[in-house]
């Protein structure tokens, strides 16, 4: 979590993509970073509101709901595998020019 934290601190706001039970994004909101966790299955979303998880957005994956260039960073873990390479594409068209994918 450490090295995950000093690769984020100069961006923004970041974006967890299928956030699922919050095990990134909740620690990384404790330590202050602004963090939208998104996830297409509401029990999981239900179990990171549970840890208190905050700004979960029901949604899904390949059809990001979010403006270009909304973040500065995107997490995503165990994720990527299971999208294909033209919505990984257009995950990286929301983060802003000097963003981190």
């Amino acid at each position: 979590m450490d090295i995950l934290k000093e690769e984020l601190e100069e961006y923004g706001c970041v974006l967890d993509v299928a956030v699922g039970t919050g095990k990134w994004a909740k620690p990384l909101q404790d330590a202050g970073f602004v963090v939208v966790g998104l996830d297409i299955s509401r029990k999981m979303l239900a179990k990171a509101c549970e840890k208190q998880t905050e700004n979960l957005i029901l949604g899904d994956a390949c059809v990001l709901p979010f403006q270009s260039s909304a973040f500065g960073a995107s997490i995503s873990v165990t994720t990527l595998h299971l999208i294909k390479d033209t919505y990984q594409k257009d995950g990286q068209e929301n983060l802003h020019g000097s963003a981190k994918f």
